[in-house]
Formats: structure tokens, sequence, C-alpha cells
């Protein structure tokens, strides 16, 4: 049990390195961004669809067009005076070709090499090295759009020192850094141990799905945020990346939910999300097939997705959650971890409508918020996993105490009587020899008469103690109840069973000193091979005989005759 102050020193010491991380993430964000940016936010006319017009301030600007697929969109500025030494021109564009050109030399160019009518070109930060001496000069970007949503707000343009270009953008999005690698770190981590826990602990497959999970939306993340750049600088294969983990996101998450409701009363919820999953499943196919054969490109079927996505958590709200909270702690903590990753998402894809069809540039509405609800619904998916396993520990743990007071003499620990019979019938079907030793100790009713039954049962312990360690590594020690114990001895041992007979002598004569009368026992042995194929019975009735013709001989007092 965890005392108190256990648990506050934890709580403190938690706290404590929370804010170590948070200190170090605040440096990294300092020492890695620009104090030298410059945003051209103004003086921009944009031209489409032969209309211009002119931009005073691009963050109140809203775009008065809906661009078309494989529409043309011109943006003209001057390059601003105060422009940083070897500066970088850092833009995002979505499914666009682009050009950039000063005073009509193209010195950057993205998109046009495609030979396809509809190209598939991604999504992504470009950084233009601007050439020497621009300043004052005109600056043309050109962009054609191969998505309806393309130029839906204005671009941020802005102006850094080249060796601050990416740095700068990392350390604004440092948040985003930090979690995406946490749970593709955390996911790879689970996968492999669940997949090789998997061999001894079949249990492991909920911590799989976790691992997914994890893998699959921390990678989305690094994706979505355009740090996956930091790798790889193909947009096309990025946004592909992005598309297909946060597809296929919900197939792990339903198969976890249907693992954690197997014992549900409703068995239809698991059918449910059985078929939850493989509709997901299904839907990466054929989105997948459908942008292979340039039918439908990937990003058109988000929309889809987003349905899928809204009735998947609709069912899980009204009819998964409500049973989880009537469960154990594990349960009750997976509803917390589902909820809050629900509302996140919920949020987040408001914002995204938000920010797509009412185009509104600003910080708060061009930022994700999953990451934070992702990494809080694994985190919590792990605690429901930990007090689940819990539980099952504390299951078998009981089942395994329980199982053991069956087979178990609860005065001396040796086996009993039905340990016995179960030995029985083992030994009866093979074919191998075995011998039994009957016994039974002398002089019980005289120490129960005189002493007491408490004297009783410990000379009944201190025998049982000393036959044990006689016959440890021999033979099975089973006391049959009252003075009486056996010993089966099998094949392999059979030699030694003279010299555990000794031992038993000579320990009981030591252990003599500790019991109210001198520790003795009459015994008797029988084996299988001296009698013909015959059952454990038949030998375990040949040794009680031959151990109270033993008895018969001694001259004891303890002896009854």
């Amino acid at each position: 049990m965890v005392s108190k102050r256990d648990k506050i020193l934890s709580f403190l010491a938690f706290v404590v390195l929370l804010c170590v991380a948070w200190g170090f993430v605040a440096t990294l964000q300092e020492r890695g961004a620009s104090d030298n940016t410059v945003s051209l936010d103004d003086g921009w006319n944009v031209t489409y669809l032969e209309n211009t017009y002119h931009v005073d301030d691009a963050s109140l600007f809203k775009v008065p067009f809906r661009a078309q697929r494989g529409d043309t969109i011109v943006l003209e500025n001057v390059v601003p005076t105060y422009m940083p030494d070897h500066a970088v021109l850092r833009f995002r564009t979505y499914h666009s070709a682009v050009d950039v050109a000063v005073n009509d030399s193209v010195f950057y160019s993205y998109g046009f090499d495609d030979p396809r009518e509809k190209p598939f070109l991604g999504s992504g930060i470009n950084y233009v090295l601007m050439p020497m001496n621009p300043i004052g000069k005109k600056l043309r970007i050109r962009m054609i759009v191969y998505s309806d949503d393309s130029f839906n707000a204005f671009p941020h343009f802005d102006f850094l020192p080249e060796e601050k270009s990416i740095s700068d953008y990392n350390a604004v999005h440092l948040k985003e850094i930090v979690i995406g690698l946490f749970l593709v770190i955390f996911g790879v981590i689970a996968i492999l141990a669940s997949a090789f826990g998997g061999v001894w602990f079949r249990r492991s497959f909920r911590m799989f799905m976790i691992g997914c999970v994890a893998f699959l939306l921390g990678l989305w993340t690094l994706c979505y945020t355009k740090l996956i750049q930091a790798f790889s600088m193909d947009f096309a294969f990025n946004s592909l990346l992005e598309f297909y983990t946060l597809y296929l996101t919900p197939v792990p998450f339903a198969l976890l939910l249907y693992d954690m409701c197997k014992t549900s009363e409703k068995a239809w919820h698991g059918i449910v999300l059985k078929i939850f999953a493989i509709a997901g499943a299904l839907f990466v196919l054929v989105s997948a097939v459908l942008h292979l054969e340039d039918i439908v490109q990937v990003h058109d079927t988000l929309s889809f997705f987003h349905i899928y996505i809204f009735i998947g958590f609709l069912f899980v709200i009204v009819h998964v959650l409500p049973y989880q909270k009537n469960t154990n702690l594990s349960g009750k903590i997976l509803s917390l971890g589902v909820a809050i990753f629900g509302v996140t998402a919920f949020a987040d894809l408001l914002r995204y409508n938000v920010y797509k069809f009412f185009t509104v540039r600003n910080a708060f509405f061009e930022t994700t918020w999953i990451p934070i609800g992702v990494l809080a619904f694994v985190m919590l998916l792990l605690a429901s996993y930990l007090y689940y396993l819990k539980d099952i520990i504390a299951a078998k743990t009981e089942k395994d105490v329980l199982a053991a007071m069956v087979y178990k003499d609860s005065l001396t620990g040796l086996y009993n009587r039905t340990k016995s019979s179960q030995i029985f019938d083992v030994l009866g079907r093979s074919n191998s020899d075995f011998a039994i030793i009957s016994i039974d100790m002398n002089g019980l009713k005289v120490v129960n008469d005189r002493f007491g039954h408490i004297a009783g049962d410990k000379l009944i312990r201190v025998f049982g103690s000393v036959f044990k360690r006689a016959f440890d590594g021999i033979g099975t020690a089973i006391r049959m109840g009252g003075d009486e114990f056996l010993a089966i001895i099998r094949d392999e041992h059979l030699k030694d069973v003279d010299e555990a007979i000794k031992r038993m002598v000579a320990y009981a004569e030591e252990a003599s000193s500790r019991t109210p009368v001198h520790l003795e026992a009459a015994y008797g042995i029988a084996y299988r091979s001296e009698l013909g194929h015959v059952s454990a019975d038949d030998v375990y009735r040949e040794a009680d005989k031959r151990m109270y013709d033993m008895k018969m001989s001694m001259k004891s007092d303890l002896v009854r005759r």
C-alpha cells in the first residue's frame, strides 16, 4: 500500500520534472527563434481571372474569390528595403505549383515539371533563397492551384536569415515537435514490446493497438505541422503520409475499443466496432486505389473521412462511454481519454472548417489542437491499460492462491489427499515404474490426550517439515490427513528411496528435541514393478499394508495397538 507521504513525493517529483521539461522547451524555443524576421503583410496585389485585388493588411484580408482547380493566381509586391542579408523567403503552399521571380526573372519553381493533367503536389513550407541585391525590386509569386481549397486564406510571407529559416519555424512549433516525436517513439516501443510480449502474454493485443494509435497520430502530427520536412522535402510524399496516417488511425482505435468492450452485455456494441474498423480499412484501400488511378486525389476524400469520424465518435459517446463509466477504474480512465480526444478532435474539426470556409487568417485557427488531445488520450490509454493489467494480475494471483488452497494442506503446507488423487490418475495412465511410501506418524493420540490439540498440531507441523526436507527433490510429499503421510517417487528417483528414508529418520531424531514426545514413524514401501502393471491405488494399498506391518513390529510405547 502506497503511503500518503510517498504519493505527495511522487506528485512533487512529477511537478519538478514537468517544470524542467517546460524550461528546456522554452530555452530551445528562445535559441531557435529568429529576432530578425520581416513579415511582408502589406502592399500586395493579387490577380485572379484578370481581376486585381490590393491587400493593405494581409491579416485582415479576406480572399474575395474561390479558386478552382487549374486556376492561376499571381501575387506581386516589392522586396522590402529592411530585409536581412542572405535572406530566405518562407511561405506555405497547398496542392499548388509555384514559382518565384524578381523583376520577372524566375529563380525558384516547384511543381511545374509534373506532366500529369491533375498532378498531386502536396502541401509544405517553401524555403526560397533570395538572389543577390533584390531590395526594392518587383517580387512576383505565381501559383497554379490543383485543389478547390488551395487558396482560402492569404499566406504568410516571411523573410529570415538563411541560418535561422528552419530553426525559427521549428521553434514556433516546438510543442508539436516534442509531442509528435514522443508519440512516435512511444508507439514504436509499445508495438515492439507487445509483439515480443505476445509470444507469452496473450493480452498484449491492447498495448499493440495503443502503440499503433500513438505511432500513427504522432507521425500525422509531424506531417500536418510540416515538421516532417526535417527528414523529407518531397511535398507529395509528405502529404500522402499525412493523409494515410490520419485515415488509418480509426482502425486500431476501433479494435482497441472492441477489445475493451468484449465483456459488455450488449454484444452488438462489439459487432458495430468491428464493422467500423473494417469500414476504416476499406476506406483507406479505396481512397488509395482511386488516388493511384488518378480518379480522385486523396485530399478530395477528406470530407468523407470527416463524416465517417463524426458517425464513429457519435456511436462511441452514446453507446460505448456510458458502459465504460459503469465498469472498473480502467474503463473509467478509458472513458475520460476517449472524451478528451473526442472533444479535441471535434473542436479541431470545427477549427479546420472555419479556417477553410471563412478564410480566417489567424494563428489560433491555423494551428491544430489535436496533438495536445492526442498526448492526453494516449497517456490515459496507457494508464487504463496498466490498471487493466493490474486487475488481471490480481485476478490471476487470487486464482493461483485458491488453486493452491485446493491442493495444499493448511497445517503443514504439503500437498493434500486431493492432489494425491490427481497424481494417481496421471500415474495410472502411464507405463512407467514408481514407488509409493505410506507413512504413519507415531504418538499423535498420546500428545493430543496429554498436552492438547495445539501441541498435537505442532507435532504434525514438525514432522511435516522433516518429511518434506527428507524427500525434497526426490518425490512428492503429501499429508493424507491426521497422522498419515504419503511420498510418491517417480521412476528416475527410485534409486534414492532408501537414502531419503534414512534422512527422514535422522531428521526426525534431530527434531525430537522440539516435540513433547520422541518423533518417529512407521513406513511401508511398494513398487509398481514388483506388483505388475497395476493402478496407483493398488500400489498405495500394498504400501499401506507394509506400513502397518512395520508399525505392529515396532516396540515403541507410542504405537497404538
